[in-house]
């Protein structure tokens, strides 16, 4: 019996362990995770700033053309 005992509590013990690793794993995944969203935001406004600069560039060239 005292055996049985032992082996539940050594077994506890390692899934313990593992779950602390495996969540402090998974904390540092998370936050990899989020840095990746943020520049991916910054990157898709820098898109954007950068579309609305060609359309406006587009629509100056097509004025200017026009004006001729």
């Amino acid at each position: 019996m005292f055996e049985i005992s032992a082996n539940i509590i050594l077994l506890a013990i390692t899934i313990d362990i593992i779950s602390d690793g495996l969540n402090e794993e998974l904390v540092q995944l998370l936050l990899i995770r989020d840095e990746l969203h943020m520049e991916q935001d910054a990157m898709l406004v820098d898109i954007e700033d950068l579309t609305r600069h060609a359309e406006s560039q587009q629509k100056h060239m097509a004025e200017k053309t026009l004006s001729k």
